[in-house]
């Protein structure tokens, strides 16, 4: 009831200074009201009758006041437990007999309808007035008329495609925010009432009135994908969760939902693709989710499959189609992550990139650290930038390259702002989790590396681990004995496949 006078009352409650009568009445119905002097309130509306026969308010004024004498809440006292399981206060007496007392809300119809027909006459005469048609299916969701109230809703939406949005709320001030905005927040209101009380037939029926009206509207979409969740039907509620995001690719929300229900399904590979995008966004409470989840999905319990990177078929792939394998780091570099990208595609980029440059970016990435560790923020970024032009995919380089354009910002250098920052910090994430596709980091199933920067930067940077106690070189596996662990690795050993960094190294050595 209280949400009910909330809603209703939304015109009534704020003061008006271009009419000092109105505000007078206005106040004068407020104090009555709040001591329930119905017969003031009759007063009142008789005066704003004859002062302000067409006035918006003077229906929401006559609305109130019917629906406040429709609605009763009684004592009822009975020798039957009430059937609903309501709370209840239980009494016997010497004879053993039983009885119960309860609250219950009466209604009476006839004024109900009254007030349902002066808010009708009054959206009528002011078309416009928002508060009106809210108040009209508030009251038809409080006595459960949700087919009258889906109704009115889509009344209400077919006049705001009419009025181009345009709104007026209480004494006919235009709405703040654009006029579908402030509606949508209240469909949304009432989605969940509907959501809660288990009525999934009126949700999707009143949200098929949104998407009818509005069919790119994103958070319509997003409601429609819910309502086929909670109606068990997953695979329908994805494809609507897809086209959400085609028209809000920033909504992390969005992304996670859809991230959600491929996990839910199996499908590993296209959670993890989704979950990637969310966890290198700027919104950090989901970005922190999708990184749990990413390491969920690699933690050894979920049984996945592990990509093996075989060396011996890349110097194939790279000596025969060298064009293929940059035309997919460049699609790993791009701005906005290509989700159509696999990992295996992925693995091909990382690992080819490595046999394409050679490890030639080398020594300008030691002088990338050397400088950063001087502080010499730009000529170390100077020096990234010329490391990644030889190998994009350079961990190290990405990595000091996003940091010291966040230094220079400290700095207050205005040449650089975050997402150029984030830029770098994005496609080294995504190597992250190329990587993380390689193994388990356990004996059996090492991560495998292009380099022993990579080692270091994976631990910090993805696994949030940073004290190591020893490292020592097993067969072609580094192995690290850790100092600590995190939410993200919960072994005290990782092993990393160095078959590459051996291999540079011997190359090293040769020449």
């Amino acid at each position: 009831m209280k949400r009910l006078f909330l809603t209703l009352f939304a015109a009534l409650l704020v003061c008006s200074a271009f009419a000092q009568s109105r505000t007078e009445l206005y106040d004068s119905f407020k104090d009555a009201t709040s001591r329930h002097d119905t017969a003031a309130i009759a007063s009142l509306i008789s005066d704003w009758e004859k002062l302000f026969p067409n006035d918006a308010e003077l229906y929401s004024v006559k609305a109130n006041y019917y629906f406040q004498g429709a609605v009763n809440e009684v004592v009822v006292l009975s020798d039957e437990e009430p059937a609903d399981g309501r709370e209840c206060l239980a009494a016997q007496d010497s004879l053993g007999v039983k009885g119960y007392m309860y609250s219950e809300v009466q209604i009476d119809s006839s004024k109900l309808d009254s007030a349902k027909m002066i808010l009708a006459e009054g959206i009528i005469e002011h078309p416009d007035r928002l508060d009106l048609r809210l108040g009209k299916v508030t009251i038809h969701l409080y006595v459960n008329e949700t087919v009258l109230a889906v109704q009115e809703i889509q009344s209400a939406l077919e006049h705001s495609v009419k009025n181009h949005n345009n709104w007026f709320g209480a004494l006919d001030k235009p709405i703040e925010t654009d006029g579908v905005s402030y509606l949508r927040g209240c469909i949304q209101d009432y989605l969940s009432q509907l959501l809660n009380a288990n009525d999934l037939a009126s949700a999707e029926r009143m949200i098929d009135v949104c998407i009818k009206l509005y069919p790119d509207d994103a958070v319509f979409l997003t409601d429609k994908g819910s309502v086929r969740f909670y109606a068990g039907d997953p695979q329908d509620a994805l494809k609507w969760f897809l086209e959400a995001r085609k028209n809000s690719p920033d909504d992390m929300l969005i992304a996670t939902n859809i991230a959600s229900l491929y996990e839910q399904q199996g499908d590993v590979e296209e959670a993890l693709k989704y979950y990637d995008i969310v966890a290198v966004s700027d919104d950090e409470e989901f970005a922190e989710i999708a990184k749990a989840a990413i390491q969920e999905l690699n933690e050894p319990v979920k049984n996945r499959e592990i990509i093996h990177v075989d060396w011996k078929e890349l110097k194939a792939i790279v000596k025969d189609n060298p064009d293929m394998v940059r035309g997919l780091v460049a699609r790993l570099c791009a701005p906005e992550l290509d989700v159509t990208l696999t990992y295996e595609e992925r693995i091909t980029a990382f690992y080819g990139q490595s046999l394409l440059s050679e490890g030639a970016e080398k020594s300008l990435v030691s002088a990338v650290s050397q400088l950063f560790s001087q502080k010499d923020y730009a000529d170390a970024l100077v020096k990234a930038k010329e490391a990644l032009v030889i190998n994009p995919l350079n961990l190290r380089a990405l990595d000091k390259a996003g940091m010291c354009i966040v230094r220079l910002i400290e700095s207050g250098d205005a040449s650089y702002t975050k997402d150029d920052a984030k830029r770098y910090f994005n496609i080294a994430m995504r190597i992250y989790n190329t990587i993380a596709m390689t193994g388990l980091g356990n004996e059996a199933y090492p991560f495998c590396v292009t380099s022993v920067a990579d080692e270091y930067e994976f631990m910090r940077n993805y696994l949030e681990i940073y004290e190591i106690e020893e490292q020592v070189l097993i067969g072609v596996c580094d192995v690290f004995t850790l100092a600590e662990t995190s939410k993200y690795y919960s072994d005290t050993k990782i092993y990393f496949d160095a078959t590459r960094p051996l291999e540079l190294l011997s190359e090293a050595f040769l020449k």
